[in-house]
């Protein structure tokens, strides 16, 4: 495991914790001993940088709204609360006129709108941006 200097201060160093500071965007994290390679890998400069050069196909692309800050927090966050219902928790829920339509219509598709930092974007932006997109 290396840290690269030029964007990561370590702050601490412990048995189960580090606390790094990114040089880039001021952010400090606490990042458990066993998700460090990981997280470096995930928030790599030019990992982010993919995600802000157009992505999606929208007509007004997602990756516009957002600066590399936003998308490491997102990142980060993604990264550090693994757990399926804080996931979950990240879309934006249906209100009970829709319920109510999606149990009546014939193809029970739902509408999901996919949040990132409370702002509505494309699903293809939502799984870059979290990095959940499966390589095949």
């Amino acid at each position: 495991m290396k840290v690269d200097p030029t964007q990561w201060t370590v702050v601490s160093r412990g048995k189960e914790t580090w606390i790094l500071r990114c040089r880039i965007t001021n952010n400090s994290w606490d990042v458990p001993v066993g998700k460090l390679d990981k997280f470096l890998t995930l928030l790599d400069k030019s990992k982010i940088l993919e995600v802000i050069v157009d992505v999606c196909k929208c007509k007004d692309p997602c990756c516009k709204r957002y600066s590399y800050q936003d998308i490491a927090e997102v990142r980060a966050d993604s990264l550090l609360n693994l757990a399926p219902d804080y996931h979950a928790s990240l879309l934006q829920e249906v209100n009970d006129d829709e319920r109510r339509a999606f149990r009546e219509s014939p193809s029970r598709t739902p509408k999901i709108s996919y949040l990132v930092k409370r702002q509505p974007v494309c699903r293809t932006f939502y799984q870059a941006a979290r990095n959940l997109i499966v390589q095949r």
